[in-house]
């Protein structure tokens, strides 16, 4: 018999409870930091979810940023936002942000719309499309329908900043992925994809929004991005948040040489001086873990799972052989209510995570230029990283688990300087004028008996979110409800149903691999009921 899931949520807190912080309060205790954020609109506008839920009680917002908790809803005196396991007041990420650079213009400007601590977008959509940069228009970011959305598959209904009472499911987003149920073939009630899904769309048309005004002035690019993120209460793969981004753009550029970021402040245990950074290449798992035993077993890991779709003629002959396989991606299904795996035409392929860069808090790239470079997998002055250690195009790579591991412990200079942050890269692409890429990553914690033992179980999630992902994002889910109809008589009533849900299959089992061949005790049952 499959086991009942339970979901813990704690909900939003007031408008009014944020715009009474500092108008100058500062991310991150970081003196060395160029990125010392300011209460500025967005923030103020932002709706902040805390989504508590098995392993991981992470942050999810509406402003590109993620698992931070800038205005320490919480009260911990920490603005760390990703804490693992659940209830411990232990945090393995600090903070973590979207990041897009592309070529713009005729001048062939270096623009990037990005998050670190402080974010460049502001929270809705941007409400037309098909025309030049400076005549996009954005919704208004307190608009209800902007906020940070959250259902559950036990029914909960969240209750959004400044919108008390608002039903989430009731008002899931028009644009949002909706089941088959909707009257007359139009989608009806959430996609319950897994036990908790969030959704939230943002945009870069707000120009006054910028991480150094003097030296690197926000010029947008004019996209939006619609953040989803599904999380389950399934064993190892509650060590694992699934984020998606839907990138869109909107203007009537087309923006090549194009770069996606997914960056990471990974602090482990609430202390980051010991933090060091490890990539494997072959998972496309970026993660940080600690120097020594100090307060070491935990570790976190952000994997890329599936990036943006290109023309084969586009890519180079090493993008070609290292990425030329993937020639499938997710499309979602109404009628199976699921993510299914989609053929791609011959002509296309699909990206991996192509970089991997880590650099040291104070050393933060500071313009657009310099953000772009790393993007593209250069030093902030541009330079090529092809050497090894920090300056390995994915830096650190290698096995840490291995023999004589040569990887990020060794670097004392290094990690000495002050807490690491990372992020995993790819292209380049082009985002045409009109068209849409769709990103899946992976926040994947890790715990065990010591640092390495960590990693170990780190991998050991990763391995299994990665199946679950190429499997659909699949879930256990209950038999379909038996159909049935009630007769009166003179005598009684008279009650009939089919037996539809007891012919119904749950796939879970077969997708995840939960069987005796995977190392369970026991197979799956595709069927509740076996009678």
């Amino acid at each position: 018999m499959k086991k009942h899931l339970r979901l813990m949520i704690a909900a939003g807190i007031a408008l009014a409870a944020i715009l009474i912080f500092n108008a100058f309060s500062i991310a991150k205790e970081d003196p060395k930091s160029k990125l010392m954020a300011k209460l500025r609109k967005p923030d103020v506008l932002a709706d902040f979810e805390y989504i508590g839920f098995t392993n991981w009680n992470y942050v999810m917002r509406n402003n590109g940023s993620y698992m931070y908790d800038q205005p320490d809803r919480n009260k911990d005196n920490n603005n760390a936002g990703g804490e693992f396991p659940r209830g411990s007041k232990n945090t393995i990420v600090f903070a973590g942000g979207f990041q897009i650079g592309a070529i713009k213009g005729p001048n062939r400007d270096h623009v990037v719309s990005d998050v670190e601590f402080a974010t460049e977008f502001q929270p809705g959509r941007i409400i037309n499309s098909g025309v030049s940069f400076d005549k996009l228009k954005a919704q208004n970011p307190a608009d209800p329908d902007a906020q940070v959305f959250t259902v559950t598959k036990n029914g909960y209904k969240d209750e959004g900043i400044g919108n008390s009472g608002f039903d989430d499911y009731a008002n899931w987003p028009a644009d949002a992925n909706k089941n088959r149920f909707g009257a007359k073939g139009v989608p009806g009630n959430p996609a319950l994809i897994a036990d908790v899904n969030t959704w939230a769309v943002f945009n870069d048309l707000d120009l006054s929004i910028v991480q150094d005004i003097a030296q690197s002035p926000n010029s947008g690019l004019g996209l939006q991005v619609i953040l989803e993120s599904y999380a389950f209460s399934a064993g190892v793969l509650s060590d694992v948040v699934f984020l998606k981004f839907t990138i869109e753009n909107k203007t009537n550029e087309n923006y090549d040489s194009s770069y996606i970021g997914l960056w990471m402040d990974g602090d482990v245990t609430n202390l980051a001086s010991n933090d060091i950074v490890g990539c494997d290449s072959l998972r496309g798992l970026g993660y940080t873990y600690n120097a020594d035993n100090v307060d070491a077993g935990y570790a976190v890991g952000f994997d890329f799972f599936s990036g943006p779709v290109v023309d084969i003629s586009s890519v180079s002959a090493n993008l070609l052989a290292k990425f030329g396989s993937n020639k499938t991606v997710l499309r979602y299904d109404q009628v199976s209510e699921r993510y299914i795996s989609s053929t791609l035409p011959g002509s296309q392929m699909r990206l991996g995570a192509t970089g991997f860069y880590t650099y040291a808090g104070g050393t933060d790239p500071s313009n657009n230029l310099q953000r772009y470079n790393r993007l593209s997998g250069k030093t902030n002055g541009g330079l090529a990283r092809n050497g090894t250690g920090v300056n390995h195009y994915y830096a650190f790579p290698g096995d840490p688990l291995g023999p004589n591991a040569a990887t990020d412990p060794n670097v004392a200079s290094f990690r000495d300087q002050s807490d690491v942050r990372m992020a995993h890269t790819v292209g380049p692409f082009t985002i045409k004028a009109g068209e849409s890429q769709e990103i899946w990553a992976g926040v994947v914690g890790g715990q065990g008996a010591d640092r390495l033992d960590a990693v170990r179980n780190m991998f050991r999630a990763d391995d299994f979110a990665q199946r679950v992902f190429e499997g659909g994002i699949n879930s256990a889910k209950p038999p379909v409800p038996p159909v049935f109809t009630v007769t009166p008589g003179d005598s009684g009533v008279f009650i009939q149903w089919q037996n539809n849900a007891e012919v119904t299959n749950d796939d879970a089992g077969t997708l995840l691999g939960i069987d005796k061949a995977h190392g369970y005790s026991a197979d799956y049952v595709a069927r509740d009921f076996q009678g």
